[in-house]
């Protein structure tokens, strides 16, 4: 039986307090960081092994501004955040959100303020907008297949 899900080898990691990165090899279990190793990991503890050699890993890399809002809904692996390393990302945090507008409002306001083309937004909206309330957004959100997906997360 393997201990983790995934083993991440070799690659540069950096922890997020602001200390020098170090060439480490990240132990991943449930979708969480398990371990950090030093030593070499025996890759039999894992289902899955990444070799990271060249890269860096940076579990935890936050993106807290971003226009997701729509692109979220159509495209949920968010895979340009993904290219980049960003492991979480924030919406609405952009001072804009879709959240409490009527989808015209919504697509007008990210239109006038962020450039972003009505003719994409309002259709994206009107086709999936189905919340009225926080607390119904999150409700759509927590049935909505959210995440990178795993060619994304091997790199091919």
């Amino acid at each position: 039986m393997t201990r983790y899900d995934t083993l991440i080898t070799g690659g540069r990691y950096f922890d997020g307090t602001g200390g020098p990165s170090r060439m480490a090899h990240i132990a991943i279990k449930d979708g969480r960081v398990a371990r950090v190793f030093d030593e070499e990991p025996d890759p039999g503890e894992a289902e899955r092994v990444i070799d990271a050699r060249g890269c860096w890993v940076t579990p935890g890399f936050l993106d807290t501004h971003t226009h997701y809002d729509a692109e979220l809904l159509v495209a949920p692996s968010l895979s340009e955040s993904v290219r980049h390393g960003v492991t979480t990302v924030l919406i609405g945090s952009c001072s804009l959100s879709m959240v409490c507008s009527d989808p015209e409002d919504a697509s007008d306001i990210f239109t006038r303020v962020e450039t972003v083309p009505r003719e994409k937004v309002l259709p994206i909206l009107k086709q999936y907008k189905s919340w009225r309330t926080p607390k119904e957004w999150v409700a759509f959100m927590d049935q909505h297949p959210l995440g990178a997906q795993r060619d994304q997360l091997s790199g091919s």
